[in-house]
């Protein structure tokens, strides 16, 4: 593995201490709720069969102690897993032991190292990355890194902060920040004091502990909003189009004739309204309810944007300078996307 720069090192440091994609799936209850929810996520929201990993090569980029690679494997897919984390890659060698996977190899690189190893480019029917590319210093080369590695037809499946669906979560990584700094002892006790329900809330549906949680959330060193319309943009230019998403990107209005092609909603010719329409949703969800969205959608404002922005204010000024009301904005419900999962085929020559 090549030399990793500052950024690099500070992230890898964060996740030898605890590592963010740790799940206890060695105990049959944790498993059978983890595998349900993956199952969900893959089959049911993001349309990927299990019979379509058959006699397939499946690319994990950053994929951490491995728990994901398992389904992938035991589906049929040959499994490449590549994490720039030596002890997550132990982790993941032991569970395919456990699990009995056979067809998996493990490699020791950041995903910024890819073009120097042994990795033959255009190769790959499934490209994975789930909450990576958010934490490198340069999202944009990371994905155009990994689109490399897919072959015509093959598919590619992001997952990353978008800027508008995890813009509540920044605002409480950055009120945390602003009272603590980068003391982590303090970093540890600020969040649990102001955002414990928050933090029960993501342990509980993600399978992660507490602690993982407040690591890769607030004590990590970088975590990026990413705007969707910088990825499709990349895939755009890449020979990529749209296959599915969570939540989903489709135009739902488009009344063409079945034998007409789909409308591409990764052309930054078509796509810059209706995503900008979306992002407005992604910034309020979990806190607005579905029928003041819906009067939104008929028009009317309910000006969550600039509610944002004057608790951003409020926080650059001093952590104790923001008032109960906006602090309750980042505190209740499930507070925006998440993780926004973005799965793309490759259709055309760049």
């Amino acid at each position: 593995m090549s030399e990793l720069g500052r950024l690099e090192q500070e992230v890898l440091d964060v996740y030898k201490k605890v590592n963010p994609s740790e799940i206890r799936i060695e105990e049959e209850e944790v498993y059978e709720k983890w595998k349900q929810q993956r199952e969900i996520l893959l089959i049911a929201r993001l349309k990927l069969l299990p019979s379509a990993y058959q006699q397939t090569k499946l690319l994990e980029v950053g994929g951490g102690t491995g728990e994901n690679t398992i389904l992938y494997s035991q589906w049929g897919a040959d499994v490449t897993l590549v994490d720039f984390n030596p002890l997550a890659l132990n982790r993941a060698t032991y569970l395919w032991k456990r699990f009995g996977c056979s067809a998996t190899r493990a490699i020791e690189a950041a995903v910024f190292d890819l073009p120097q190893i042994d990795l033959p480019t255009k190769s790959f029917d499934f490209v994975f990355c789930e909450g990576v590319i958010h934490h490198t210093e340069d999202p944009l080369q990371a994905v155009r890194i990994m689109l490399q590695y897919v072959k015509p037809g093959g598919i590619l499946m992001l997952a990353f902060a978008e800027a508008f669906g995890i813009k509540a979560r920044l605002l409480q990584r950055a009120y945390v920040e602003a009272l603590a700094g980068r003391n982590e002892n303090k970093i540890i006790a600020i969040a649990k004091e102001y955002f414990q329900e928050h933090l029960d809330r993501c342990a509980k549906f993600g399978g992660r502990s507490e602690l993982s949680v407040i690591y890769d959330s607030f004590v990590n060193p970088q975590v990026l909003g990413i705007d969707l319309l910088e990825i499709t943009d990349q895939l755009h230019i890449h020979g990529f189009q749209y296959y599915s998403g969570s939540p989903e990107l489709h135009f739902p209005y488009a009344t063409a004739p079945y034998n007409q092609p789909p409308i591409d909603i990764y052309d930054p010719r078509l796509n810059r309204q209706w995503v900008r329409h979306l992002q407005k949703h992604w910034l309020v969800c979990g806190r607005v309810s579905d029928e003041e969205k819906f009067m939104e959608a008929q028009g009317e404002n309910i000006q969550e944007e600039e509610k944002y922005l004057r608790l951003e204010q409020q926080i650059k000024s001093g952590g104790s300078n923001v008032s109960a009301q906006f602090l309750s904005m980042i505190q209740k419900g499930y507070l925006g996307v998440g993780l926004h999962y973005l799965v793309s085929l490759k259709t055309r020559k760049e």
